[in-house]
């Protein structure tokens, strides 16, 4: 099955592709130190907050990345093949890249995806637990824990030796 990229995901990746290099390895160094973060907001905050860049674009890139892993993983193919396969072939579809620049392009978002997509700690966690946590038909948004204590009393209560009783309701 043929990869196919949105046209949301090609407008933040050619965004992307306009850093200059030393931006781009800021962001790429922000998201091996973010640290395991489990879902794509936080960690598009955590890289945002280290590299001052807008966080419409790291959001976006966040989102590529995510998507990416996910796919790739089903896939259990080499990384670098996936990367110069199916990526490529999708985004060269989708005309991502500039007619004039178009290997210079390529080939700086190669090293980035073949880098950010290792990241499994940060990158693949994120995607992850992402998919996981809305996999219920029934997600979980909300709790109330009410706990209560009660003296038990025996029949004689001049000896005053009661107990509590301690119960917890989960609601």
């Amino acid at each position: 099955m043929a990869l196919t990229v949105p046209p949301q995901q090609v407008a933040h990746i050619k965004n992307f592709l306009q850093l200059p290099d030393d931006k781009v390895q800021g962001f790429l160094a922000a998201l091996t130190e973010a640290g395991p973060q489990y879902n794509r907001s936080n960690l598009s905050r955590e890289v945002s907050s280290r590299t001052n860049l807008p966080s419409e674009l790291t959001d976006g890139v966040v989102g590529v990345l995510g998507s990416l892993y996910l796919t790739w993983e089903a896939q259990s193919t080499p990384l670098e093949q996936f990367v110069d396969q199916e990526v490529h072939g999708a985004l060269d579809k989708a005309e991502t890249f500039s007619k004039e620049n178009a290997d210079v392009q390529w080939a700086k978002l190669r090293r980035f995806l073949v880098s950010a997509l290792s990241l499994e700690n940060t990158v693949g966690t994120a995607a992850k637990a992402a998919y996981i946590l809305t996999q219920h038909e029934h997600v979980f948004f909300n709790a109330r824990i009410l706990t209560d204590v009660r003296p038990i009393f025996h029949l004689d209560v001049s000896r005053n030796q009661s107990r509590p009783l301690l119960f917890t309701c989960y609601e």
